[in-house]
This record gives structure tokens, sequence and C-alpha cells, in this order.
């Protein structure tokens, strides 16, 4: 039978849309013959990384809607 890891190796949308807007900036450094048109690849995916950063909500107890006179 196969083991089955206990941590998680799914990374989140934003860190794989980071890693991506790095690889396409890399891959258009080093190409021979790129267009500056395809600076627009690597800043979508950043700013989509951006985007899609979660954020985490405060929690509001029980009766933190009620002002205390």
């Amino acid at each position: 039978m196969a083991k089955v890891p206990t941590t998680s190796l799914a990374a989140h949308l934003s860190q794989v849309l980071a890693i991506l807007s790095l690889v396409f900036l890399t891959m258009m450094c080093v190409a021979s013959a790129t267009r500056i048109g395809y600076v627009i690849y690597p800043l979508n995916f950043a700013l989509w990384s951006w985007a899609c950063t979660e954020t985490v909500a405060p929690k509001r107890g029980i009766g933190s809607d009620v002002s205390e006179f």
C-alpha cells in the first residue's frame, strides 16, 4: 500500500501565480527573440497573485454586535 503524506502538497492559487510570474519573467529574460509586449504576461500573473491572496476575516463573538451600556 502507498503511504499518504500527512502534509498537504497543494499550493494556494496566489502562490502558484507568483511562481508562474517569476518563471515567465525568467523565460523572457533568457529568450533570444522576445518582444516588449510579452512583459504583460508576468505582470498579469503578479497582479492576479496579489488579487487572489487569502485574507482572514476577524471572528465575531456572540453578542459583539450589541453595544454595551
